[in-house]
């Protein structure tokens, strides 16, 4: 499959250049680097992921399903995360409860965010998603505010996926809304910085970390 057939029919935009700005800005940026003694080490048996799963939630994880939209860099980390919630939690590094995470959040913080809204169309690169996620947290599937994010909207991934431009006439801060008035996932305004504009419009940096 080519690259052009990934992306129309996934969503995957292979940016060679972005995943080496995104590794430059990581302290260990490779896993030969991170965990360089397990490459000396005996190759384990069969590990499979799914065994801590089963072992947390009783069962295998919820497939993602992205539902014609080419968000699969969102779907894909996200359900990283449910994995490493899954895996800390049976290791017992982590008391916390199981909660499934928002693909949308991630695709829309990777794309607008990270990447400052510059793929026309579907699609995400993986290194977008890694520094949304490192940066940013997640969201887990829930009613946060007004948002009902407990299943997955493939209008709301394209939402929030979508640069919206505000504050024309140099108004700092003023909200930009799609045609159906829901906030963009970023507000741009005036000469102040990008803020994030998650669920209900509501949700600033310090509360996307929050709700990680």
């Amino acid at each position: 499959m080519t690259e052009a057939e990934i992306r129309q029919k996934c969503g995957w935009v292979h940016l060679p250049f972005e995943i080496d700005a995104v590794l430059a800005t990581l302290p260990v940026p490779r896993f030969d680097v991170a965990a360089a003694h397990l490459l000396d080490e005996p190759p384990p048996e069969s590990v499979f992921l799914w065994e801590a799963c089963k072992k947390v939630t009783g069962g295998h994880l919820t497939a993602h399903d992205q539902d014609g939209v080419g968000c699969c860099v969102g779907e894909g980390f996200s359900s990283a995360v449910e994995y490493l919630q899954c895996v800390e939690i049976a290791l017992g590094n982590e008391p916390e409860e199981y909660r499934p995470i928002s693909s949308e959040s991630v695709y829309g913080l990777s794309r607008v965010e990270v990447g400052g809204g510059r793929i026309s169309g579907d699609g995400s690169t993986g290194a977008w998603a890694a520094k949304a996620v490192q940066d940013y947290g997640v969201l887990p599937r829930a009613v946060i505010g007004d948002i009902d994010l407990r299943r997955f909207s493939p209008q709301r991934a394209r939402q929030w996926g979508r640069p919206w431009i505000a504050g024309r006439s140099g108004a700092r801060g003023a909200v930009a809304s799609g045609a159906d008035g829901e906030p963009g996932p970023v507000v741009r305004g005036g000469t102040g910085g990008d803020r994030a504009r998650l669920p209900g419009g509501g949700l600033q940096r310090s509360r996307v970390r929050s709700e990680a």
